[in-house]
Protein backbone atom coordinates (compact mmCIF):
# COMPACT_ATOMS: atom_id res chain seq x y z
CA UNK A 1 0.00 0.00 0.00
CA UNK A 2 1.39 3.39 -0.98
CA UNK A 3 2.72 5.24 2.04
CA UNK A 4 1.11 8.59 2.72
CA UNK A 5 3.43 10.87 4.68
CA UNK A 6 2.06 12.40 7.84
CA UNK A 7 3.50 15.79 7.10
CA UNK A 8 2.97 18.38 4.42
CA UNK A 9 5.83 20.20 2.78
CA UNK A 10 3.76 23.17 1.70
CA UNK A 11 5.93 26.15 2.45
CA UNK A 12 3.29 27.88 4.51
CA UNK A 13 2.76 24.78 6.64
CA UNK A 14 6.39 24.00 7.33
CA UNK A 15 8.26 25.18 10.35
CA UNK A 16 11.96 25.35 11.03
CA UNK A 17 13.31 22.31 12.81
CA UNK A 18 16.22 22.72 15.12
CA UNK A 19 19.68 21.56 14.22
CA UNK A 20 22.44 20.64 16.64
CA UNK A 21 22.84 23.82 18.62
CA UNK A 22 25.08 24.35 21.62
CA UNK A 23 23.71 25.84 24.80
CA UNK A 24 27.22 26.45 26.11
CA UNK A 25 27.26 30.00 24.78
CA UNK A 26 26.60 32.00 27.92
CA UNK A 27 28.46 34.68 29.74
CA UNK A 28 28.39 35.29 33.47
CA UNK A 29 25.04 35.20 35.22
CA UNK A 30 23.29 38.39 36.27
CA UNK A 31 24.44 37.97 39.85
CA UNK A 32 28.09 37.99 38.78
CA UNK A 33 28.58 41.44 37.34
CA UNK A 34 25.16 42.99 36.62
CA UNK A 35 24.36 46.00 38.75
CA UNK A 36 21.32 45.94 41.00
CA UNK A 37 20.02 48.94 39.10
CA UNK A 38 19.84 47.04 35.83
CA UNK A 39 18.39 44.02 37.58
CA UNK A 40 15.52 46.06 39.04
CA UNK A 41 14.96 47.74 35.69
CA UNK A 42 14.48 44.30 34.20
CA UNK A 43 12.01 43.30 36.90
CA UNK A 44 10.12 46.56 36.58
CA UNK A 45 9.81 46.22 32.84
CA UNK A 46 8.43 42.71 33.14
CA UNK A 47 5.92 43.71 35.80
CA UNK A 48 4.72 46.53 33.59
CA UNK A 49 4.29 44.07 30.76
CA UNK A 50 2.37 41.62 32.89
CA UNK A 51 -0.21 44.12 34.14
CA UNK A 52 -1.96 44.46 30.76
CA UNK A 53 -1.65 40.69 30.31
CA UNK A 54 0.74 40.76 27.39
CA UNK A 55 2.34 37.38 26.65
CA UNK A 56 6.10 37.16 26.37
CA UNK A 57 8.52 39.96 27.09
CA UNK A 58 6.66 42.46 24.98
CA UNK A 59 8.26 45.42 23.26
CA UNK A 60 9.58 46.99 26.46
CA UNK A 61 11.08 43.75 27.70
CA UNK A 62 12.98 43.14 24.49
CA UNK A 63 14.08 46.78 24.43
CA UNK A 64 15.44 46.47 27.97
CA UNK A 65 17.31 43.26 27.15
CA UNK A 66 18.99 44.73 24.09
CA UNK A 67 19.84 47.94 25.93
CA UNK A 68 21.65 45.78 28.46
CA UNK A 69 23.39 43.99 25.61
CA UNK A 70 24.53 47.27 24.06
CA UNK A 71 26.34 48.18 27.27
CA UNK A 72 28.35 44.94 27.19
CA UNK A 73 29.28 44.94 23.51
CA UNK A 74 32.94 45.42 22.73
CA UNK A 75 33.95 48.37 20.58
CA UNK A 76 34.58 46.14 17.54
CA UNK A 77 31.33 44.21 17.93
CA UNK A 78 29.28 47.39 18.38
CA UNK A 79 30.83 48.89 15.24
CA UNK A 80 29.83 45.90 13.13
CA UNK A 81 26.38 45.64 14.72
CA UNK A 82 25.70 49.28 13.83
CA UNK A 83 26.75 48.61 10.26
CA UNK A 84 24.34 45.67 10.03
CA UNK A 85 21.34 47.46 11.52
CA UNK A 86 18.76 48.89 9.10
CA UNK A 87 18.74 52.68 8.77
CA UNK A 88 15.44 52.89 10.62
CA UNK A 89 17.19 51.67 13.79
CA UNK A 90 19.40 54.78 13.84
CA UNK A 91 22.29 52.79 15.24
CA UNK A 92 20.31 51.34 18.14
CA UNK A 93 20.16 47.54 18.49
CA UNK A 94 17.33 47.83 21.01
CA UNK A 95 15.16 49.51 18.38
CA UNK A 96 15.01 46.25 16.40
CA UNK A 97 14.77 43.65 19.16
CA UNK A 98 11.00 43.38 18.77
CA UNK A 99 11.26 43.01 14.98
CA UNK A 100 10.26 39.30 14.93
CA UNK A 101 7.05 40.21 16.79
CA UNK A 102 5.92 42.76 14.21
CA UNK A 103 2.73 41.73 12.47
CA UNK A 104 4.22 42.20 9.02
CA UNK A 105 7.19 40.00 9.92
CA UNK A 106 5.01 37.23 11.37
CA UNK A 107 2.81 37.45 8.30
CA UNK A 108 5.78 37.26 5.94
CA UNK A 109 7.46 34.42 7.86
CA UNK A 110 4.64 32.25 9.25
CA UNK A 111 7.10 29.42 9.86
CA UNK A 112 8.63 31.49 12.66
CA UNK A 113 5.57 31.15 14.89
CA UNK A 114 6.90 28.23 16.91
CA UNK A 115 10.37 29.70 17.28
CA UNK A 116 9.34 32.14 20.01
CA UNK A 117 8.82 29.53 22.70
CA UNK A 118 9.57 26.02 23.91
CA UNK A 119 6.74 24.20 25.66
CA UNK A 120 7.67 21.91 28.55
CA UNK A 121 5.69 19.09 30.24
CA UNK A 122 3.02 20.27 32.67
CA UNK A 123 4.25 20.73 36.24
CA UNK A 124 7.62 19.10 35.51
CA UNK A 125 9.31 22.48 35.93
CA UNK A 126 12.33 21.51 33.85
CA UNK A 127 13.52 21.63 30.27
CA UNK A 128 15.09 18.82 28.27
CA UNK A 129 16.51 19.28 24.78
CA UNK A 130 17.56 16.04 23.11
CA UNK A 131 18.38 14.48 26.50
CA UNK A 132 21.36 16.80 26.83
CA UNK A 133 20.38 20.18 28.24
CA UNK A 134 18.52 20.60 31.51
CA UNK A 135 17.37 23.44 33.71
CA UNK A 136 17.19 22.54 37.37
CA UNK A 137 14.73 25.32 38.05
CA UNK A 138 12.92 28.11 36.28
CA UNK A 139 14.98 31.28 36.80
CA UNK A 140 13.40 34.54 37.87
CA UNK A 141 12.08 36.77 35.14
CA UNK A 142 14.34 39.66 36.00
CA UNK A 143 17.47 37.53 36.01
CA UNK A 144 16.57 36.04 32.63
CA UNK A 145 16.20 39.51 31.13
CA UNK A 146 19.62 40.49 32.38
CA UNK A 147 21.20 37.19 31.37
CA UNK A 148 19.68 37.49 27.92
CA UNK A 149 21.24 40.87 27.37
CA UNK A 150 24.67 39.86 28.64
CA UNK A 151 24.71 36.62 26.64
CA UNK A 152 23.61 38.38 23.48
CA UNK A 153 26.49 40.81 23.88
CA UNK A 154 28.94 38.00 24.63
CA UNK A 155 27.87 36.05 21.55
CA UNK A 156 28.18 39.09 19.27
CA UNK A 157 31.57 39.92 20.78
CA UNK A 158 32.84 36.42 20.01
CA UNK A 159 31.53 36.58 16.47
CA UNK A 160 32.85 39.96 15.45
CA UNK A 161 36.06 40.20 17.48
CA UNK A 162 37.23 36.85 16.12
CA UNK A 163 36.29 38.05 12.66
CA UNK A 164 38.67 40.97 12.71
CA UNK A 165 36.35 42.94 10.46
CA UNK A 166 36.28 46.71 10.38
CA UNK A 167 33.29 48.77 9.39
CA UNK A 168 34.95 49.70 6.09
CA UNK A 169 34.61 46.12 4.88
CA UNK A 170 30.84 46.36 5.16
CA UNK A 171 30.55 49.39 2.91
CA UNK A 172 28.34 48.74 -0.07
CA UNK A 173 27.18 45.33 1.09
CA UNK A 174 24.64 46.22 3.76
CA UNK A 175 21.44 47.27 2.07
CA UNK A 176 19.28 45.27 4.48
CA UNK A 177 15.67 46.32 4.70
CA UNK A 178 13.41 44.96 7.37
CA UNK A 179 11.63 42.81 4.80
CA UNK A 180 14.79 40.64 4.75
CA UNK A 181 15.01 40.26 0.99
CA UNK A 182 17.41 37.31 0.61
CA UNK A 183 19.04 38.95 -2.38
CA UNK A 184 20.13 41.84 -0.18
CA UNK A 185 21.64 39.89 2.67
CA UNK A 186 25.12 41.10 3.64
CA UNK A 187 27.78 38.64 2.57
CA UNK A 188 28.86 38.00 6.15
CA UNK A 189 25.36 37.09 7.27
CA UNK A 190 25.14 34.90 4.20
CA UNK A 191 28.29 33.08 5.25
CA UNK A 192 26.97 32.74 8.79
CA UNK A 193 23.71 31.25 7.59
CA UNK A 194 25.55 28.85 5.31
CA UNK A 195 27.75 27.66 8.15
CA UNK A 196 24.71 27.11 10.33
CA UNK A 197 22.82 25.33 7.59
CA UNK A 198 25.73 23.18 6.51
CA UNK A 199 25.37 20.97 9.50
CA UNK A 200 26.95 17.62 8.72
CA UNK A 201 25.20 15.42 6.23
CA UNK A 202 23.28 17.99 4.22
CA UNK A 203 25.08 18.42 0.92
CA UNK A 204 24.91 15.27 -1.20
CA UNK A 205 26.91 14.08 -4.25
CA UNK A 206 27.95 17.66 -5.02
CA UNK A 207 26.94 19.63 -8.08
CA UNK A 208 28.68 17.28 -10.52
CA UNK A 209 27.04 14.18 -9.10
CA UNK A 210 23.52 15.60 -9.19
CA UNK A 211 24.05 16.89 -12.72
CA UNK A 212 25.15 13.44 -13.88
CA UNK A 213 22.13 11.80 -12.25
CA UNK A 214 19.60 14.09 -13.89
CA UNK A 215 21.32 13.95 -17.27
CA UNK A 216 20.98 10.18 -17.17
CA UNK A 217 17.35 10.54 -16.08
CA UNK A 218 16.58 12.80 -19.04
CA UNK A 219 17.54 9.97 -21.39
CA UNK A 220 15.03 7.58 -19.81
CA UNK A 221 12.01 9.89 -19.51
CA UNK A 222 8.97 8.98 -21.58
CA UNK A 223 7.65 11.51 -24.08
CA UNK A 224 4.67 12.40 -21.89
CA UNK A 225 6.73 12.69 -18.73
CA UNK A 226 9.37 14.80 -20.48
CA UNK A 227 6.67 17.17 -21.74
CA UNK A 228 5.31 17.76 -18.25
CA UNK A 229 8.77 18.03 -16.71
CA UNK A 230 9.72 20.76 -19.18
CA UNK A 231 6.52 22.63 -18.36
CA UNK A 232 7.33 22.53 -14.66
CA UNK A 233 10.97 23.58 -14.93
CA UNK A 234 11.77 27.24 -14.17
CA UNK A 235 12.66 29.38 -17.17
CA UNK A 236 16.28 29.58 -16.04
CA UNK A 237 16.65 25.82 -16.59
CA UNK A 238 16.06 26.30 -20.34
CA UNK A 239 14.33 22.94 -20.57
CA UNK A 240 17.12 21.02 -18.84
CA UNK A 241 16.25 18.99 -15.74
CA UNK A 242 19.94 18.58 -14.88
CA UNK A 243 20.26 22.35 -14.54
CA UNK A 244 18.14 22.37 -11.38
CA UNK A 245 19.12 19.11 -9.72
CA UNK A 246 21.39 20.92 -7.27
CA UNK A 247 18.71 23.54 -6.54
CA UNK A 248 17.94 22.07 -3.11
CA UNK A 249 21.58 22.62 -2.08
CA UNK A 250 21.62 26.31 -3.04
CA UNK A 251 22.24 28.77 -0.23
CA UNK A 252 19.05 30.70 -1.02
CA UNK A 253 16.98 27.53 -0.76
CA UNK A 254 18.58 26.23 2.44
CA UNK A 255 18.35 29.62 4.14
CA UNK A 256 14.73 30.22 3.10
CA UNK A 257 13.47 26.66 3.61
CA UNK A 258 15.16 25.82 6.90
CA UNK A 259 12.82 22.89 7.41
CA UNK A 260 14.42 21.08 4.47
CA UNK A 261 17.69 20.64 6.38
CA UNK A 262 16.95 17.09 7.57
CA UNK A 263 15.41 15.95 4.29
CA UNK A 264 18.74 15.28 2.54
CA UNK A 265 19.67 12.19 4.56
CA UNK A 266 18.51 9.51 6.97
CA UNK A 267 20.75 8.57 9.88
CA UNK A 268 20.81 4.88 10.83
CA UNK A 269 21.88 3.12 14.01
CA UNK A 270 25.63 2.78 14.48
CA UNK A 271 27.11 -0.48 13.16
CA UNK A 272 23.69 -2.08 12.54
CA UNK A 273 24.19 -1.73 8.80
CA UNK A 274 20.48 -1.73 8.11
CA UNK A 275 17.67 0.76 7.60
CA UNK A 276 14.18 0.81 9.07
CA UNK A 277 11.77 3.58 8.09
CA UNK A 278 9.81 3.67 11.36
CA UNK A 279 13.00 3.63 13.41
CA UNK A 280 15.19 5.93 11.35
CA UNK A 281 13.04 8.42 9.43
CA UNK A 282 12.78 11.43 11.71
CA UNK A 283 14.41 14.83 11.93
CA UNK A 284 16.73 16.12 14.63
CA UNK A 285 13.73 17.11 16.75
CA UNK A 286 12.18 13.64 16.53
CA UNK A 287 9.41 14.50 14.04
CA UNK A 288 8.57 11.36 12.09
CA UNK A 289 8.70 11.13 8.29
CA UNK A 290 11.19 13.98 7.98
CA UNK A 291 14.17 12.39 6.28
CA UNK A 292 15.24 11.78 2.71
CA UNK A 293 12.97 8.76 2.18
CA UNK A 294 10.00 10.53 3.75
CA UNK A 295 10.67 13.55 1.55
CA UNK A 296 10.71 11.38 -1.58
CA UNK A 297 7.32 9.93 -0.64
CA UNK A 298 5.98 13.38 0.13
CA UNK A 299 7.03 15.13 -3.09
CA UNK A 300 5.92 12.17 -5.17
CA UNK A 301 2.51 12.46 -3.54
CA UNK A 302 2.42 16.19 -4.29
CA UNK A 303 3.12 15.63 -7.98
CA UNK A 304 0.57 12.81 -8.13
CA UNK A 305 -2.03 15.04 -6.49
CA UNK A 306 -1.93 17.24 -9.58
CA UNK A 307 -3.33 14.34 -11.57
CA UNK A 308 -6.38 14.20 -9.34
CA UNK A 309 -7.05 17.91 -8.85
CA UNK A 310 -8.08 20.60 -11.30
CA UNK A 311 -5.49 23.33 -11.60
CA UNK A 312 -7.76 25.77 -9.76
CA UNK A 313 -7.59 23.53 -6.69
CA UNK A 314 -3.85 22.89 -6.77
CA UNK A 315 -2.33 23.25 -3.30
CA UNK A 316 1.33 22.64 -4.01
CA UNK A 317 4.13 24.36 -5.85
CA UNK A 318 4.77 21.64 -8.39
CA UNK A 319 7.99 23.13 -9.69
CA UNK A 320 9.51 22.98 -6.24
CA UNK A 321 8.13 19.48 -5.74
CA UNK A 322 9.84 18.33 -8.95
CA UNK A 323 13.19 19.91 -8.04
CA UNK A 324 13.13 18.56 -4.49
CA UNK A 325 12.21 15.07 -5.72
CA UNK A 326 14.95 15.02 -8.35
CA UNK A 327 17.52 16.06 -5.76
CA UNK A 328 16.45 13.71 -2.97
CA UNK A 329 16.33 10.65 -5.23
CA UNK A 330 19.99 11.41 -5.87
CA UNK A 331 20.79 11.93 -2.19
CA UNK A 332 19.32 8.62 -1.04
CA UNK A 333 21.68 6.78 -3.40
CA UNK A 334 24.78 8.30 -1.78
CA UNK A 335 25.74 5.57 0.72
CA UNK A 336 26.76 7.92 3.52
CA UNK A 337 23.48 9.82 3.31
CA UNK A 338 22.16 6.71 5.03
CA UNK A 339 25.21 6.39 7.26
CA UNK A 340 25.66 6.06 11.00
CA UNK A 341 24.05 8.56 13.33
CA UNK A 342 27.06 8.63 15.64
CA UNK A 343 29.49 9.96 13.03
CA UNK A 344 26.85 11.98 11.13
CA UNK A 345 27.20 9.93 7.99
CA UNK A 346 30.99 10.08 8.01
CA UNK A 347 31.22 13.82 8.62
CA UNK A 348 33.02 13.29 11.93
CA UNK A 349 35.63 10.97 10.41
CA UNK A 350 38.53 13.30 9.64
CA UNK A 351 41.19 11.89 7.32
CA UNK A 352 43.24 12.70 4.23
CA UNK A 353 42.18 12.23 0.64
CA UNK A 354 45.60 11.76 -0.89
CA UNK A 355 47.40 14.86 0.44
CA UNK A 356 44.36 16.93 1.34
CA UNK A 357 42.44 17.07 4.57
CA UNK A 358 38.86 15.89 4.23
CA UNK A 359 36.13 14.02 6.00
CA UNK A 360 34.75 10.72 4.81
CA UNK A 361 31.38 12.17 3.84
CA UNK A 362 33.04 14.73 1.58
CA UNK A 363 35.08 11.97 -0.06
CA UNK A 364 31.89 10.25 -1.19
CA UNK A 365 30.01 13.45 -2.01
CA UNK A 366 32.60 15.00 -4.29
CA UNK A 367 36.22 13.83 -3.96
CA UNK A 368 35.86 10.45 -5.68
CA UNK A 369 33.91 12.02 -8.55
CA UNK A 370 36.31 14.95 -8.94
CA UNK A 371 39.36 12.67 -8.87
CA UNK A 372 37.79 10.43 -11.50
CA UNK A 373 37.00 13.43 -13.70
CA UNK A 374 40.60 14.61 -13.55
CA UNK A 375 42.18 11.19 -14.03
CA UNK A 376 39.89 9.38 -16.47
CA UNK A 377 37.56 11.89 -18.15
CA UNK A 378 39.81 14.85 -19.07
CA UNK A 379 37.91 16.98 -16.53
CA UNK A 380 34.90 16.83 -18.87
CA UNK A 381 31.62 15.88 -17.20
CA UNK A 382 30.04 14.96 -20.52
CA UNK A 383 32.67 12.22 -20.94
CA UNK A 384 31.69 10.69 -17.60
CA UNK A 385 27.99 10.87 -18.48
CA UNK A 386 28.61 9.21 -21.86
CA UNK A 387 30.58 6.41 -20.19
CA UNK A 388 27.87 5.76 -17.61
CA UNK A 389 25.16 5.75 -20.28
CA UNK A 390 27.18 3.18 -22.22
CA UNK A 391 27.61 1.04 -19.11
CA UNK A 392 23.85 1.12 -18.50
CA UNK A 393 23.07 -0.20 -21.98
CA UNK A 394 25.94 -2.70 -22.04
CA UNK A 395 27.56 -3.78 -18.78
CA UNK A 396 24.50 -3.19 -16.57
CA UNK A 397 21.79 -3.95 -19.11
CA UNK A 398 20.68 -7.12 -17.30
CA UNK A 399 20.00 -5.07 -14.16
CA UNK A 400 18.15 -2.21 -15.85
CA UNK A 401 14.66 -3.68 -15.46
CA UNK A 402 15.14 -4.36 -11.76
CA UNK A 403 16.47 -0.83 -11.21
CA UNK A 404 13.35 0.65 -12.78
CA UNK A 405 10.84 -1.55 -10.96
CA UNK A 406 9.04 -0.83 -7.70
CA UNK A 407 7.48 -3.70 -5.77
CA UNK A 408 3.68 -3.95 -5.61
CA UNK A 409 3.36 -1.40 -8.41
CA UNK A 410 4.24 1.49 -6.12
CA UNK A 411 4.92 4.81 -7.79
CA UNK A 412 8.11 5.28 -5.81
CA UNK A 413 10.13 3.00 -3.54
CA UNK A 414 12.94 4.81 -1.69
CA UNK A 415 13.14 2.33 1.20
CA UNK A 416 15.06 -0.30 -0.80
CA UNK A 417 17.36 2.46 -2.09
CA UNK A 418 18.18 3.48 1.49
CA UNK A 419 18.76 -0.15 2.49
CA UNK A 420 21.16 -0.53 -0.43
CA UNK A 421 23.00 2.63 0.59
CA UNK A 422 23.65 1.68 4.22
CA UNK A 423 24.75 -1.78 3.11
CA UNK A 424 27.24 -0.22 0.68
CA UNK A 425 28.35 2.25 3.33
CA UNK A 426 29.28 -0.59 5.67
CA UNK A 427 30.91 -2.70 2.98
CA UNK A 428 32.83 0.02 1.16
CA UNK A 429 32.58 3.55 2.56
CA UNK A 430 33.47 2.91 6.21
CA UNK A 431 35.85 0.02 5.55
CA UNK A 432 39.51 1.00 5.98
CA UNK A 433 38.51 4.65 6.44
CA UNK A 434 39.48 5.25 10.05
CA UNK A 435 40.04 8.68 11.60
CA UNK A 436 43.48 10.02 10.70
CA UNK A 437 44.04 7.57 7.86
CA UNK A 438 45.10 8.50 4.34
CA UNK A 439 42.93 7.29 1.48
CA UNK A 440 44.73 6.86 -1.83
CA UNK A 441 44.63 4.75 -4.97
CA UNK A 442 43.61 1.50 -3.26
CA UNK A 443 40.52 3.12 -1.80
CA UNK A 444 39.76 5.29 -4.83
CA UNK A 445 40.03 2.62 -7.50
CA UNK A 446 37.99 0.07 -5.53
CA UNK A 447 35.22 2.55 -4.61
CA UNK A 448 34.86 4.41 -7.90
CA UNK A 449 32.81 1.59 -9.53
CA UNK A 450 30.38 1.76 -6.59
CA UNK A 451 29.98 5.52 -6.93
CA UNK A 452 29.46 5.34 -10.68
CA UNK A 453 26.88 2.59 -10.40
CA UNK A 454 24.96 4.52 -7.73
CA UNK A 455 24.89 7.58 -9.99
CA UNK A 456 23.56 5.45 -12.84
CA UNK A 457 20.96 3.71 -10.66
CA UNK A 458 19.77 7.03 -9.32
CA UNK A 459 19.28 8.50 -12.78
CA UNK A 460 17.40 5.47 -14.08
CA UNK A 461 15.19 5.31 -10.99
CA UNK A 462 14.42 9.03 -11.05
CA UNK A 463 13.25 8.73 -14.64
CA UNK A 464 11.19 5.63 -13.84
CA UNK A 465 9.52 7.43 -10.94
CA UNK A 466 8.67 10.50 -13.04
CA UNK A 467 7.35 8.23 -15.81
CA UNK A 468 5.03 6.47 -13.36
CA UNK A 469 3.80 9.80 -12.01
CA UNK A 470 3.16 11.57 -15.30
CA UNK A 471 2.37 8.73 -17.71
CA UNK A 472 -0.57 7.70 -15.55
CA UNK A 473 -1.58 11.29 -15.06
CA UNK A 474 -2.89 11.98 -18.52
CA UNK A 475 -2.23 15.69 -18.13
CA UNK A 476 -1.41 17.90 -21.07
CA UNK A 477 0.89 20.84 -20.68
CA UNK A 478 -1.94 23.41 -20.60
CA UNK A 479 -3.16 21.90 -17.33
CA UNK A 480 -0.01 23.07 -15.60
CA UNK A 481 -0.24 26.74 -16.55
CA UNK A 482 -0.22 28.95 -13.50
CA UNK A 483 0.90 26.19 -11.19
CA UNK A 484 4.63 26.66 -11.56
CA UNK A 485 5.13 29.92 -9.75
CA UNK A 486 8.74 29.41 -8.71
CA UNK A 487 11.53 31.92 -8.92
CA UNK A 488 14.34 30.89 -11.19
CA UNK A 489 16.87 28.60 -9.63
Amino acid sequence: MFFKPAWSSRVQDCYITSGRFSENQGAKSAGMGISRHLWFVGVAVVLLQWFPGIAGWGQDGHYAMCKIAEAFLSEDALAVVKELLPESAQGELAAMCSWPDWSEVRSEYPWSRDLHFSDTPDFACNYDYCNEYFLSRLPTVGQRLAEGGVRLAAALNRIFEACGLTSDLWGGVRGVSVDMDLSKLPWFLGVAVVLLQLSPGIVGWGQHGHYVICKIAEGYLSKDAWTVVKELLPESAEGELAAVCSWADLFQVRSHYHWSRDLHFVDTLDFKCNYDYCRDCHDSAGHMNRCVTGAIYNYTLQLKSACRSPSSEMRYNLTEALMFLAHFVGDVHQPLHCGFRGDLGGNKIQLHWYHRKANLHHVWDTAIIDTALDRFYDSDLSNMIETLQKNITENWSNSLASWETCESNHTVCPNPYASESISLACKYAYKNATPGSTLGDDYFLSRLPIVEQRLAQSGVRLAATLNRIFDSCGLISDSWEGEKGIASA
